[in-house]
């Protein structure tokens, strides 16, 4: 569901903060145009406009998609989030999440490609001219709106609420941490490598 207004184009991905920037983009610029579908940046061909991507620590990542299938189920497809179908293809409802990492893990072998890191390929190719982290989603989102020069209720935007925030948090086991770690090591490496998750 990009965001695209004026000056700046946000393209948003599944479980990388995508339902608040949509609903305070919306907000705090009543004039932004939200699309349905989270096509690529390629597919969204807006020139002079700043594109904008947000990423989100794998760790970080894979414990909301959990969270998140927990709570919408393992078959629905109607939620719409297609990004998700192609990892769920490689994993079966879980006993637990020690279960689910496994079958990620499982599953991203066959894939032959770490699953985050080909989201991420995907997405932006080499078009995002700047990426911001969920980790630091609002104030990433305003330092490139000031960038861009791109007009926003700044009060709206800054006060508007938490969504999707999980209820519940998921402890990692330290040997499943790091085998995600080396799976995902050329995101974390590219986005998160003077950073902790």
């Amino acid at each position: 569901m990009p965001v695209i207004l004026p000056k700046i184009v946000i393209a948003t991905m599944d479980k990388c903060g995508s339902q608040w920037i949509k609903h305070a983009m919306k907000a705090a610029c009543p004039d932004a145009i939200i699309q349905p579908h989270s096509p690529p940046l390629k597919n969204i061909d807006l020139p002079d406009r700043m594109n904008v991507i947000f990423v989100r620590h794998p760790l970080a990542w894979y414990k909301s998609y959990w969270i998140f299938r927990r709570r919408f189920g393992y078959t629905k497809k109607e939620r719409g989030c297609c990004s998700l179908r192609h990892l769920d293809r490689y994993i079966k409802e879980p006993e637990g999440f020690d279960q689910f990492i496994e079958n990620v893990l499982v599953g991203q072998d066959e894939l032959n490609e770490p699953y985050l890191e080909y989201q991420y390929k995907w997405m932006m190719g080499d078009l995002a001219d700047r990426v911001g982290k969920v980790e630091n989603l609002l104030n990433d989102l305003i330092s490139f709106l000031d960038e861009a020069k791109q007009p926003y209720d700044k009060k709206i935007l800054t006060e508007y609420p938490r969504l999707n925030v999980a209820e519940t948090d998921v402890p990692w086991n330290d040997e499943l941490a790091k085998r995600i770690c080396e799976q995902e090591k050329e995101v974390i490496d590219k986005y998160y490598a003077n950073t902790s998750a």
